[in-house]
This record gives structure tokens, sequence and C-alpha cells, in this order.
């Protein structure tokens, strides 16, 4: 028989009549599930990464860009753009089928890349443009992720850039593509089709509109881009168009083509639909289109991706 310790009666009544204490609300990332600390509504994790990025408060546009704690074997989507979200699912589920081994660490690291980057979509950028000290595993996925979205996507623009006479872009698209593409031209490490897009992008004449360009932007390709500002902008490209035989080709530079297509000096829209319901997103389109006439579909060869060619009627 045993004795009971001094004071064991009183423990176990206060354990029979102790009420617990109130649970703390959790984490306001959504996702996380940690206890919040008082006073911040946020958890620790998140508190330290909060300081990290030089903040004091956590407002709702910080906590939508944060992704929840996750342990070792763990990876999230959630601070990727929707698009590029999409992408990377679809290149995971291809590996998969293909019986090859998913690198949850690979995965972290390409998405804080992606994020970091604020990439919108992995098959209009060329992930060589990146900023970026990827680890070997980390450039492997990124550049599969690429080849899996984007080998249908580059070849169709390829095809449309070998039509143009000229390009339209804005000021945002013109930084990205001029900052990339003409030195793949000479570049061994860059596809066939790259080397012809660089080839072309080196002298095809550029017609950039903006506001904001400087001359250190252009200096580099001053022979062959004109900067036009808004307000003749509308002038200028029906004048652009009046003199041209052939294409001119705008990629990307959404505010500029939405601007022109209102304005009626749109002739054709070239919209290429993948195989992914996103829910969410930047839409394409401004305002309403109305009068589109469906000209050509084509489902390309090795791709879910399908070409829709409408006309304006313009």
């Amino acid at each position: 028989m045993m004795r009971k310790r001094p004071g064991a009666e009183d423990l176990e009544a206060w354990v029979a009549t102790a009420a617990p204490y109130e649970a703390l609300p959790a984490c306001l990332v959504g996702g996380c599930g940690r206890d919040w600390r008082p006073g911040s509504g946020i958890c620790d994790l998140h508190a330290r990464r909060l300081r990290a990025d030089g903040l004091e408060v956590a407002d709702a546009a910080w906590l939508d860009r944060q992704a929840p704690f996750l342990i070792v074997n763990q990876f999230s989507l959630a601070p990727l753009e929707p698009v590029v979200r999409a992408e990377l699912l679809f290149a995971l589920a291809a590996r998969d089928e293909r019986g090859q081994r998913l690198d949850p660490t690979a995965v972290r690291q390409s998405v804080a890349v992606l994020a970091g980057h604020r990439i919108a979509a992995i098959a209009a950028v060329q992930l060589g443009a990146l900023p970026t000290r990827a680890t070997a595993n980390v450039d492997a996925l990124l550049r599969e992720t690429f080849r899996v979205v984007g080998a249908a996507f580059d070849r169709y623009n390829l095809e449309r850039i070998r039509a143009a006479d000229a390009l339209l872009l804005g000021a945002n698209s013109y930084r990205m593509f001029m900052g990339f593409w003409p030195a793949q031209a000479a570049n061994p490490e860059a596809g066939e089709v790259h080397r012809e897009f660089g080839e072309i992008y080196g002298r095809i004449p550029v017609n950039v509109i903006s506001d904001s360009l400087t001359g250190d932007d252009v200096a580099q390709w001053q022979q062959q881009t004109t900067v036009i500002p808004r307000a003749p902008a509308q002038t200028y490209v029906k004048e652009l168009k009046d003199g041209s035989d052939g294409d001119i080709v705008t990629f990307g530079s959404r505010v500029t083509w939405n601007a022109l297509l209102v304005a009626g000096l749109v002739d054709e829209l070239h919209l290429i639909v993948g195989a992914n319901a996103l829910g969410d997103g930047t839409p394409a389109f401004t305002s309403a289109a109305n009068g589109l006439s469906l000209a050509e579909t084509r489902r390309f060869d090795d791709s879910d991706n399908v070409l829709l060619r409408y006309t304006t009627g313009r």
C-alpha cells in the first residue's frame, strides 16, 4: 500500500474543480493555427518575420503575403500569384505522374524566388532573367516548370514576332523584355527559340507608351526605341498603323493594349488559355470588350494550352 504524499488531497481537489485556461486565438496568418501573441494578433514566428520586414504592425497586405509555419517536409504555394500557383502545381503534378521525386525544400525555395520577384506568370518570363542565386535543385525545378508550361507559349510568340514590323509595349514590359531578350542571341546556354527571340529583339523597332521611362532606361537600345508620351499616344499609334504593311505586336503591356482597345486601335486579340481555372488574380480586361469575332482556335501539339484569336471588327 502506497502512502499519499502530503498535499495530494488538495491537488486532486484542485484538478477536479479547476477550469481550463481560455484558449488563445490563432495567428491571423491564414492557415497558421499557432497561438497569437497577446496584443499583436500573430504568433512568435510571424512576429519575427514582421520585424525582419522592418514593420511594427501586421496590416492586411502583409498578412496576405505570408505563408503559414511549415515543418521540414511541407511547402506552401500561398505567397505566389494565382497564375504562378497553378503553373507550379501543374508542373509538380506532371513530375509526380512520371514517378519522379518531389523535393519540398526545392519547392519552398522556388516559391521564395518567385514570390520575392513578384512573378505573375512563369510562362511569360525567362527564368534566367531573375536576379537570384538559386541552388542547383531550385534552378532545375524552376526551369522544368518553365519548360512544362512555356514551350508552346514561346513558340507561338516567336511566330508572332517573326511577322511583326514593330513592337508596341508599355514601360514595365519594355524594361523586362529589353533587359533580357537581346542578350539571348549570343547566349550559348539559350535554346534555339530563345536565341531567335534575342536576335529579333536586338533589331526590331520598339515603340513604348510611357511617361516614366528615362534616358537611362533606353540608352542601350536608343537606336531602335521610340518613346511616346501617353497624351498623344492614340494619334501616334493610328499613324503607325497607317504607315505599316506588317503587324505591330504587343506582348504583355496589359494597361497599354486595354487603353488602345477602348480607343478602337486594336485589330486582333490573341489569347492563350491554359487548362486551369483559378477563380482569382488580375483580370486581363480592364473594361468590357464587345463585338469580338472568333477567327481561329488552335490546340498546341504538346500542351493543353489553346489559342483563341479574335478580330475586333475595326
